[in-house]
């Protein structure tokens, strides 16, 4: 098994090193605190504001003409990869990678690109 990172993970790892490698190696995990519910409330908002929009085949109004392409279409697979448990994963280096969970994407068909959309609610 390779080593496997998210960036919460890479947080962790910043905060503090010794706590990372306990969770990492002992599984020995600091206690997460409560989740703010106002951030939690807005992104919830946010996805149904995208998703509405991506059932009638057009961009939300605050980012028309500010990116290029369209919200990504198959809502199937992005329900999975929005779960943190069954989000995306790269492999950016032999048994290295990163994963994490997205709120939503664009998909250029024109580069053939995708771009990730991160929902900001805070700072």
């Amino acid at each position: 098994m390779g080593l496997r990172f998210s960036p919460s993970s890479l947080s962790d790892f910043a905060k503090c090193r010794r706590c990372w490698w306990l969770d990492k190696k002992h599984k020995l995990k600091l206690p997460r605190g409560a989740f703010p519910s106002l951030p939690g409330g807005m992104d919830r908002a946010l996805k149904v504001h995208y998703d509405n929009a991506r059932a009638q085949g057009v961009l939300p109004s605050e980012i028309v003409g500010k990116v290029p392409g369209l919200l990504y279409g198959d809502q199937a697979n992005l329900k999975r990869w929005r779960n943190w448990r069954t989000g995306l994963e790269v492999e950016v280096a032999p048994g290295v990678s990163i994963s994490g969970a997205v709120d939503d994407l664009l998909d250029d068909k024109v580069s053939g690109l995708f771009s990730m959309i991160d929902y900001k609610t805070r700072g």
